[in-house]
């Protein structure tokens, strides 16, 4: 059994939805090369236990640190490869990329995101994803420990 839809407005021209997709990539300014490098070093650094993750707090979502120290505790400084590093300029003053790693047995995926201010490339975005079965520690929210709601 088959369903058929009616087409939606627009969409009848493949030539209308699929300009923006075949636009050529724009190159990636060679400034943001070794910043997006330095980044991926840090992060291999501190899942090999090198550094703190704390480190990382900058770019990281408090329970992404939580949820990394616990990692970095399984992982009790087995030792990581960077596989891959690929970086697409989305925009002039913004490079978009994604980090493999190879941590002992694990593979780990990063995405990042460095735009440019004021002529130097810095880190906007740093998303990590971490496998499901690595919980956050629970710890006790300070605002409730001191007796405010």
């Amino acid at each position: 059994m088959s369903i058929c839809l009616p087409p939606l407005p627009g969409w009848t021209d493949p030539d209308l939805w699929l300009d923006g997709l075949t636009a050529p990539p724009q190159p990636v300014p060679d400034a943001a090369r070794p910043v997006a490098g330095s980044l991926v070093r840090v992060l291999a650094e501190v899942l090999m236990g090198q550094r703190s993750p704390e480190q990382l707090g900058r770019w990281l979502h408090p329970d992404q640190i939580a949820r990394l120290t616990t990692l970095v505790r399984q992982l009790r400084g087995a030792k990581v490869r960077i596989q891959r590093c690929t970086l697409v300029s989305t925009a002039p003053e913004r490079v978009e990329g994604t980090v493999l790693l190879h941590c002992g047995e694990r593979r780990l995926a990063a995405a990042i995101r460095l735009d440019e201010h004021d002529g130097r490339w810095v880190c906007a975005q740093l998303e990590l994803l971490l496998p499901e079965g690595i919980a956050a520690p629970v710890r006790p929210r300070w605002d409730y420990v001191r007796g405010r709601a």
